[in-house]
């Protein structure tokens, strides 16, 4: 569905997940709407967006087991400068993360 809705609809989405974006990406369905919408973002603002949404809450995404997967998505379809802000929240605690069972995966 996402892949279809205007620019304005996809605003409404990523600012739907606002209320409460950790428990959305910790959830096994959550993690994959928000991997979806991180894979079909093209515009500045969407990135901005959800940029805003996780930039607080990159340690602890790192360290779950569904969360984590929304960080790999960050890493794999967004350019360096969209991602830039996991690595400077990761580089502040890059050996907690890396001695962690899922955050090593992010780190690697």
């Amino acid at each position: 569905m996402a892949e279809i809705c205007s620019k304005a609809q996809l605003s409404q989405i990523i600012n739907a997940v606002n209320q409460d974006p950790f428990d959305v990406c910790r959830s096994p369905h959550g993690t994959r709407s928000i991997q979806k919408l991180i894979e079909i973002v093209r515009e500045q603002d969407h990135f901005d967006q959800i940029k805003a949404l996780l930039s607080t809450i990159i340690k602890e995404l790192s360290w779950d087991i569904n969360g984590n997967h929304v960080i790999q998505k960050i890493l794999k379809s967004w350019s360096t400068q969209n991602s830039q802000f996991i690595f400077d929240a990761m580089s502040a605690q890059c050996v907690k993360i890396a001695c962690h069972k899922h955050g090593c995966c992010i780190m690697q």
